[in-house]
């Protein structure tokens, strides 16, 4: 797995299948993107992920910084036993935080990953001021050459599996729930949906 911490200002990728997004604690919904990357990978793309650090949420406010629910080293652990080729690592400060979804759908989707398709949940946001949506994408998408595929929440006994979920179970000591919504116990037992 090659991983890139700075803007390599080069393509990198050619026809690339791509998800966005913080993966932080890499649950059953992040583990829905790239389970979707792989499938429309068909291991003849190669699969890329772009994420950030610090963490928006951290850097926007240091103050209340989220807690983590995974090290970057576990992170990237996990992504290269998941199969991802390329791992970018995109440092958010001022520059990020300003740029505008188009400017980051051409200097990082295009010019850099050469994305064929883009993956990312139906509820996902980027650029500047969260002005992106996936609508925005996928008229982007349309003028540069790539497709759009969303997933739908992961959803465990009814509640969706996210980050904050997580540490709001883990905040209630509902260690169980937490933990579910990490690791998929119950995923061969029917417990857990998509939608």
């Amino acid at each position: 797995m090659q991983l890139i911490r700075d803007n390599p200002g080069k393509q990198l990728l050619q026809s690339s299948v791509v998800t966005i997004g913080n993966f932080d604690g890499l649950h059953l919904g992040h583990q829905a993107l790239i389970e979707r990357c792989r499938s429309l990978a068909n291991n003849t793309q190669p699969l890329a992920m772009v994420t950030f650090e610090p963490l928006p949420g951290a850097w926007f406010k240091p103050e209340a910084a989220p807690t983590r629910l995974m090290s970057v080293r576990q992170k990237l652990e996990f992504l290269g036993d998941a199969g991802m080729d390329l791992v970018w690592i995109m440092r958010f400060n001022q520059a990020l935080a300003s740029m505008d979804a188009e400017q980051f759908v051409r200097s990082v989707l295009v010019d850099v990953l050469d994305a064929n398709m883009v993956v990312v949940g139906k509820d996902f946001r980027f650029g500047r001021a969260r002005q992106g949506s996936t609508d925005l994408l996928n008229q982007a998408g349309e003028e540069h050459g790539f497709t759009v595929n969303t997933v739908d929440a992961v959803k465990v006994d009814g509640q969706r599996a996210s980050s904050s979920g997580i540490r709001e179970c883990l905040a209630a000591g509902d260690l169980l729930m937490a933990s579910r919504c990490r690791d998929g116990e119950l995923l061969m037992q029917g417990g857990i949906s998509l939608g």
